[in-house]
């Protein structure tokens, strides 16, 4: 049996990695991309660490 994904995914669209990149690409922090896909700051800090996103600053 496959582990499920997180229901936040769902809320990132079609390929949540490639947004979530785009959005930490345009410089916005945690509390802001959760804002704009309407989840908490906590869940899109652990989404970055889960798909290896960093934020822009530290490339």
């Amino acid at each position: 049996m496959r582990p499920r994904p997180h229901p936040v995914f769902g809320k990132l669209g079609p390929m949540p990695a490639a947004s979530l990149r785009a959005m930490v690409g345009y410089g916005l922090n945690e509390a802001e991309i959760g804002r704009y896909f309407g989840v908490t700051p906590s869940s899109v800090r652990r989404l970055k660490r889960s798909l290896g996103i960093c934020d822009s600053a530290a490339e």
